[in-house]
């Protein structure tokens, strides 16, 4: 059950760009005697209040998230070779697809419209979550992290393929922390005392 719920998680975050691009897409500004003062960014941001503080509340909550998966510990090793080293990173280009439908079609003045797209999320979430494709998080692209499959495992890094295959040529093998079952982020060796 704890797995399934951490693949919930992970799936929330995999979209907070997204958020961000529906407050910026849906925040109506209007010019005050031709001029955008803060009072235009408020009044756009008391329009739509309740749908930007839930967005910007996921924002927040898929921060924490990352920023706690970033400080883990090592805690396995895999051990490998270079020639195992497979890039991941176009694969994840594909789910972008999953970010246009809602910013061309979610009207948040019409229910109907939310309601529609909130139905596609927990499609596409099913999906992501039975498919078994957490690494597919665009959100790790634009934290510099580079999704590598090593040995059937999903290895998140911020190396690059020549720093990871030069690292794994020199030991063998790298220094992880499963995240969810088969998926690991790499981490700098833990030190024994």
């Amino acid at each position: 059950m704890f797995t399934k719920k951490l693949k919930c998680i992970w799936f929330i975050t995999s979209y907070m760009p997204l958020y961000i691009l529906l407050i910026i897409y849906n925040l109506d500004i209007k010019p005050i005697e031709g001029k955008i003062f803060f009072t235009s960014f408020q009044m756009a941001w008391k329009e739509n209040a309740i749908f930007n503080w839930i967005l910007l509340f996921l924002c927040a909550f898929s921060i924490i998230v990352l920023l706690f998966i970033c400080l883990l510990k090592s805690n396995t090793v895999i051990k490998c070779t270079s020639e195992q080293v497979e890039n991941c990173c176009p694969d994840v280009l594909n789910y972008f697809i999953t970010y246009l439908f809602p910013i061309l079609t979610m009207d948040i003045k019409n229910t109907s419209s939310v309601i529609c797209n909130v139905l596609i999320f927990m499609i596409i979430g099913m999906f992501y979550l039975q498919s078994e494709q957490l690494h597919w998080n665009p959100t790790l692209i634009f934290m510099g992290i580079n999704i590598f499959e090593i040995n059937g495992k999903v290895v998140l890094t911020r190396k690059n393929r020549d720093n990871l295959v030069h690292c794994i040529a020199n030991n063998n093998q790298i220094w992880v922390h499963e995240i969810c079952p088969g998926i690991y982020i790499e981490k700098e060796q833990k030190l024994r005392k």
